[in-house]
This record gives C-alpha cells, structure tokens and sequence, in this order.
C-alpha cells in the first residue's frame, strides 16, 4: 500500500469517528439501549456508509459526511415526528401492549407480536417471574422488553400507569 493511499486511510478512519461520535454524542444515551426500528435502520445504515468508505474509493470522505450527516438528521425527524404526531405513532412505532393479564397469559397478543410463547416464558424467567398469579399484568415494551406489575391486596392501580399500553 502507498504511503498516499494509507494516508487517506487513516483520514477516512478518522473522519468516521469523529463523525459517529459528533452523531452519537447528538443521539444521546438512548443509542445504546435497547434499540427502536428506526434506531436500528440508522446504525445498519451507518455501517454500510462507513464500510463502502474504508473498502472502495467510490466515494470521498466528504460525500461520507454528508451520507453520516442525513441519516443522522432523517433519524433525528423521524423521532421527532414519532412524538408529535399520533398519525405516525399509528403506522411507524411499535406498540407497548398487554401480553399477560391477572396472571392469564394473552396467546393472541403474543402471536400479533411475532413472539412465540417459549421466547415469553424465556423472557418471564429473566424477570424472576415464577407465580402467575402473583401477576396483574405483563407489558411487552416496544423495545421487546416486558415490564411486571404486580398484584397489591387493598390498593387499585392509577389508571396512568397503563396510559400508553394497548389494552
């Protein structure tokens, strides 16, 4: 390899990661959990621009930045527009739901959601949950994660803790 050509190597490395951390640093803490669809289009998307800039000289580190650059910002809209409009919530986000209710396990729900009942029961085990009937409800996140809540004696759920569950 050409002392040239591994220059602009290392310039094209290191623009990638200034720009993914400038991108990560926009995004913020929520890039690395759990990952939403859209999160999850963005990353695959990222690392196909930054592959086809460190494999091929087909494009310069320039048209890198700006492919790095709007993805970022369609994300960013795209988000945007997922909290602002109940339209777009309909039809581009997962829906949090009600999977399991008064320690009944809800089949349909779990079927709808492309989960098959041995992944809820893996998913049950991870969260200590050994006692059905200890169970008010299961929720089933919209980053594939379920949330427990638990049966109280004597005291009767605020009706907002299920303000954004689809019962």
């Amino acid at each position: 390899m050409e002392p040239v050509e591994m220059l602009k190597l290392t310039l094209i490395v290191f623009g990638i990661f200034i720009t993914l951390t400038i991108i990560t640093k926009i995004a913020g803490v929520r890039s690395f959990g759990k990952l939403s669809s859209i999160d999850f289009i963005s990353i695959i998307s990222i690392a196909s621009v930054s592959i086809s800039l460190l494999s091929s000289s087909k494009y310069t580190l320039v048209e890198g930045f700006i492919m790095l650059v709007t993805i970022t910002l369609f994300q960013c809209l795209f988000v945007f527009l997922l909290s602002k409009s109940k339209v777009f919530q309909h039809y581009f986000a997962n829906k949090t739901k009600i999977v399991m209710w008064n320690g009944k396990i809800l089949e349909e729900r779990l079927r709808k959601s492309n989960i098959s009942k041995s992944d809820f029961m893996l998913k049950l085990k991870k969260a200590n949950i050994y006692e059905f009937h200890e169970i008010k409800a299961v929720i089933l996140e919209n980053t594939g994660d379920i949330s427990v809540v638990y049966k109280r004696e004597h005291k009767e759920m605020h009706q907002q803790v299920f303000s954004d569950v689809s019962v």
